[in-house]
């Protein structure tokens, strides 16, 4: 005879399986000074280096300085919620960004190139659909800093 309730059973479960998903985060990031990861295994990722039309955004582009352009995006995802730079690099930025209901961690990455442009990718940890989250956080970025370099 099983002696849990049907209730607490599915509060095990629904414990475990959130435990398991926690685990499974795990960044995909660029090697020191290499190229972004590509976008792999579902629609959850978005990158200027991506040849599938589904996952391309375009990149970033400014004029003047590339410290004035590191700056203006920092000054973005610092008023991104939820948004924590991790690592900030002369040419690299990476950023997490934290759901607000189940505290899933997206990674947001930038590199930025010689011919004042910078490459990006947005892409969740976990997960296989996004509903456009990362898209939708790159072109709100992209307008925060276009607005930010030409005032």
């Amino acid at each position: 005879m099983n002696n849990i309730s049907p209730w607490r059973g599915r509060v095990i479960t629904l414990a475990c399986v959130g435990l398991a998903g926690c685990a499974l985060g795990q960044a995909q990031l660029r090697p020191e000074g290499g190229a972004m990861a590509d976008c792999v295994d579902g629609p959850h990722c978005v990158s200027s280096q991506a040849t599938d039309p589904n996952r391309h955004v375009e990149p970033l582009r400014y004029a003047g300085s590339q410290a004035a352009a590191e700056q203006a995006l920092l000054a973005e995802l610092q008023a991104l919620p939820r948004a924590e730079v991790i690592t900030h690099d002369a040419g690299y930025i990476h950023a997490e960004v934290t759901s607000s209901i189940m505290g899933y961690v997206d990674d947001v990455e930038f590199v930025f190139l010689p011919e004042q442009r910078i490459d990006v990718r947005s892409s969740s940890r976990i997960g296989y659909y996004d509903f456009n989250v990362n898209r939708k956080r790159v072109e709100r970025l992209r307008d925060g800093f276009n607005a930010r370099m030409n005032p």
